[in-house]
């Protein structure tokens, strides 16, 4: 008997929900319209200055010295995960179907990407006095 009181009151609550979502409705016709989009306004306010203008009032300095870094106090080497550096598995993922593995099928030495802030489409290739597979860190500067 309480199992059908529970039924009823759950079939009612439901019931009370459809029709208050559908009183929402039929008295908001304007919540499921489709909005028009302005163009946006090419306006700019002769006062403003442009990005441009405040870039070039930059100072532009030199390279910091590099005193007292040690990569130690930092990072002590990519972990291994199932046997293949943690490393080689990114690149693997980042180049994709086109990622040339060597035999041990860990170390990734060649394939392509688009890399994505510039748009440059990258080949890597394994040179052959390299024994470290693709040298990512020669693209990137490491102390970068």
């Amino acid at each position: 008997m309480a199992i059908y009181r529970y039924r009823a009151r759950r079939l009612a609550a439901v019931i009370a929900t459809v029709v208050g979502l559908i009183g929402i409705v039929a008295t908001h016709p304007s919540s499921y319209e489709p909005k028009t989009q302005t163009p946006p306004t090419t306006d700019v306010d002769p006062a403003t200055p442009l990005a441009t203008d405040i870039l070039e009032k930059l100072a532009v300095k030199g390279r910091a010295p590099k005193t007292g870094y040690k990569r130690s106090e930092f990072y002590d080497g990519w972990p291994d995960i199932d046997g293949c550096s943690l490393r080689q598995r990114i690149i693997k993922r980042e180049l994709g179907a086109s990622a040339v593995l060597a035999t041990d099928q860990c170390t990734v030495v060649g394939g392509e990407f688009d890399e994505p802030y510039t748009g440059a489409h990258l080949v890597f290739q394994q040179k052959s006095d390299l024994s470290d597979g693709v040298q990512i860190d020669h693209v990137v500067a490491l102390s970068d």
